[in-house]
């Protein structure tokens, strides 16, 4: 991670991230120095979607496509803006919920090639996959990298193929705090926080942070690690045990985790779209 972040990559601190992390850091190297917030686009106004509007998944066949790629966020729009892939994960979450109410649609396939995101809206779009495969067969893919965010979410579906050279994995969560106290001290600047409380104002900048002021984040880091490794012992059926062992931080390439049990096979894109479409509610046909 940058050590003195500039222009607009603090835009990415003071977040819980589920994201492996030198991508996160590629992020960050490209929004430091540009300074200009781009527009947020607006929303459209409810009751005036047009009669022509496209669903938001590709069909194939029977087989509703939903992509998620790239940085999970809210702000995908922003990412975006700065030629960022990103996956806004409550858009992700309707086009699931539209694909699964579609009376043509029969299975859905979610092609994965992400490094993951940060919190906002994980454990939901999580919840809608889980959910979503009682009902009808919900397959996931990764075309290159399903990581921490992406993973989890993927980790939900009914089956999981990565290709044979995809990285998988990385369960954890990070939050990075900076303490730029001795970069103030340097300039000769005394930073003092007022606060009503013991943790309140903490990462002020130019404040010194201490390891008591860590404490809540390492406890918020530590439950949504939990939760993380709850979900994926429930998508993948697996002892919770067993899958905090692998809650390390790190990915496997895919024939690997297979044998891990984090996915169910090596299979290439193709392969996956004619196995998903050859599944019936009640198994592979």
């Amino acid at each position: 991670m940058l050590s003195n972040p500039t222009g607009l990559a603090h835009y990415i601190t003071g977040r819980d991230w589920f994201i492996e992390r030198r991508r996160l850091e590629s992020i960050a190297r490209v929004l430091a120095g540009i300074t200009e917030l781009p527009e947020r686009p607006k929303a459209e106004t409810p009751g005036t979607e047009r009669a022509d509007r496209k669903k938001p998944y590709q069909v194939a066949g029977a087989t509703a496509v939903i992509s998620i790629e790239g940085i999970i966020t809210p702000d995908a729009w922003f990412y975006r803006w700065f030629g960022i892939a990103a996956t806004d994960p409550w858009e992700a979450n309707a086009a699931i919920r539209e694909a699964l109410d579609d009376r043509d649609i029969e299975n859905l396939l979610l092609v994965i090639d992400s490094p993951g995101g940060h919190s906002t809206g994980i454990k939901e779009l999580s919840d809608v996959v889980y959910a979503g495969r009682s009902r009808k067969p919900v397959h996931a893919h990764a075309t290159d990298m399903a990581d921490s965010a992406a993973y989890w979410v993927g980790a939900q579906a009914t089956e999981f193929s990565a290709n044979a050279i995809a990285k998988v994995g990385c369960i954890g969560v990070f939050s990075v705090l900076y303490d730029m106290s001795k970069a103030a001290e340097d300039a000769g600047i005394r930073v003092i926080v007022v606060r009503s409380g013991p943790y309140k104002g903490t990462g002020v900048p130019g404040a010194p942070i201490s390891d008591k002021e860590v404490e809540p984040y390492q406890e918020i880091v530590d439950d949504m690690t939990s939760a993380f490794v709850a979900d994926v012992a429930r998508g993948r059926v697996a002892n919770v045990a067993a899958v905090r062992a692998l809650a390390t931080g790190r990915d496997w390439l895919a024939p690997r985790a297979v044998g891990l049990g984090l996915i169910d096979r090596v299979s290439t894109y193709d392969a996956a779209l004619e196995r998903v479409a050859s599944v019936s509610g009640e198994g592979v046909l």
